[in-house]
C-alpha cells in the first residue's frame, strides 16, 4: 500500500498547520529533569502530577456534574510574583506526564466576545483531542472581576466561564494578581496554588541545582561552588528567574575569557550581581517581595525569613534586599551591599 509522505501537522509553538515530510517526523523526548528540579512540596508535586495522569482515563474520579458534559475539566490557578516558577511549574507537570503543552498568550486572544468565543472553542477543542495541557499565562486580564458598567469586559468573562464548563481537557492559569480574577472563575478552580517569596534555603537549592545541570553542559569550576558561596549567594532576596538570569549572563561572561580562565566561577557572577545593583531602572522580577503571614503556605518556595524578634519585617523595596531596619548613626545598609562584600571576600 502506498502512503504518502506529506502529512499535515500543527505546530503548537506557532499556533499553525504546517506541510511536513513523514521522514523528518520523530518521536518526543521527554524531558524529566525540568520535574525533578521543581521547587515544590513533595506531596503538592505527587498530587498533582497524578491528578493530571489520572484524567480522563479510566482512572478518572468518573465524578460527573448534574448537568452531563458539563465540569469534566481540570482547572489549575497558579498565582504568585514573577519569577516564582509557575510557568516552570505547568511545563515540567506536562514533561513528567508525557503530555505537549499549548500556551496561550492573553495578548493574542482577541478582544471581541464573538471572535474569543470562536478562538476558544477551536483551541479546547484541539487541546481535549490532542490531549495536551493548555496553559494561559496572566488570565486575570481576560477574566477580571465582572463590575457594573464594564460590558465589553463582563462579556469576555462570561465567554470563558460558558467554555470553562464544558471543557474536557487539563487548564493551567497563571497570574500574578489572583484578586483581580472574577469570584465565579475561582469557584471552578479545582486546585489554588500560591507562589511568594522564596525563603534562603530554596535560594540555595536553586544556585545548586542550576549549576549541577550547566556543569554537564558547560565549562563549571565545581570545586569553586562551595556551601559557603552557596550559602551567601542565597542572602541576595531575588526569585528563580533571576538567578537563571544571571548565572546564564555570568556564563557567557566566562567563556569570553582566555582558556584557564573560562570555567564558570563565582567570582564572574560578582561584576553580574554588581550592575544589576548599580542599574537605575531594575527589572520588577528584581524587587523585593515580601510575603503576608496569613498566605497558606502550599509550596515549599513560600516561607518567608523573620526578623530578629519573630515579627513580619517592615522592609524597603531594594531590588537585591530589604534595606536594614536598624542603621547606624541613621544610615541604614542595603543588605546586598553586605552580602556582596561577603561574596568579593572570597577573591
Amino acid at each position: 500500500m502506498m502512503l504518502p509522505s506529506r502529512i499535515s501537522c500543527f505546530s503548537l509553538p506557532h499556533k499553525q498547520w504546517f506541510i511536513v515530510l513523514v521522514d523528518n517526523i520523530e518521536d518526543i523526548r521527554w524531558n524529566d529533569e525540568s520535574f525533578r528540579q521543581l521547587e515544590l512540596a513533595a506531596d503538592v508535586k505527587d498530587l498533582v502530577v497524578s491528578l493530571v495522569q489520572g484524567h480522563g482515563n479510566e482512572f478518572g474520579s468518573g465524578f460527573d456534574d448534574f448537568v452531563e458534559g458539563k465540569g469534566k475539566g481540570l482547572l489549575f490557578l497558579l498565582s504568585g510574583p514573577p519569577g516564582m516558577g509557575k510557568t516552570l511549574m505547568s511545563e515540567s507537570i506536562a514533561e513528567r506526564t508525557k503530555r505537549l503543552v499549548y500556551n496561550i498568550s492573553t495578548g493574542t486572544l482577541p478582544k471581541n466576545s464573538a471572535d474569543l468565543d470562536s478562538e476558544l472553542s477551536n483551541v479546547f477543542k484541539n487541546a481535549a483531542r490532542w490531549r495536551t495541557i493548555v496553559v494561559l499565562d496572566e488570565a486575570d486580564v481576560l477574566m477580571p472581576r465582572r463590575k457594573h458598567g464594564q460590558t465589553d469586559l463582563n462579556s469576555l468573562t462570561s465567554v470563558f466561564l460558558r467554555h470553562l464548563e464544558y471543557f474536557e481537557g487539563i487548564l493551567f492559569l497563571t497570574t500574578n494578581r489572583a484578586d483581580d480574577f472574577d469570584e465565579a472563575i475561582i469557584n471552578r478552580v479545582h486546585m489554588h496554588l500560591v507562589f511568594n517569596t522564596l525563603s534562603a534555603t530554596t535560594r540555595k537549592r536553586i544556585w545548586q541545582k542550576l549549576i549541577d545541570i550547566n556543569s554537564r553542559r558547560i565549562k563549571v569550576d565545581t570545586d569553586a561552588w562551595t556551601d559557603k558561596v552557596y550559602d551567601i549567594l542565597s542572602e541576595f532576596e531575588i526569585n528563580g528567574r533571576s538567578i537563571k538570569n544571571i548565572l546564564r549572563t555570568a556564563s557567557a561572561y566566562a567563556r569570553s575569557k582566555p582558556d584557564g580562565q573560562n570555567l564558570l566561577h563565582p567570582r564572574h557572577v560578582i561584576p553580574v550581581v554588581r550592575a544589576n545593583m548599580l542599574s537605575s531602572q531594575r527589572p520588577p522580577e528584581l524587587q523585593q517581595m515580601v510575603t503576608k503571614p496569613d498566605v497558606p503556605r502550599h509550596c515549599a518556595c513560600m516561607h518567608t525569613l523573620p526578623s530578629a524578634n519573630g515579627q513580619q519585617p517592615n522592609v524597603q523595596s531594594q531590588g537585591f534586599g530589604a534595606v536594614k531596619e536598624n542603621g547606624i548613626n541613621g544610615y541604614e545598609r542595603p543588605t546586598y551591599e553586605v552580602t556582596m562584600e561577603k561574596l568579593e571576600s572570597l577573591y
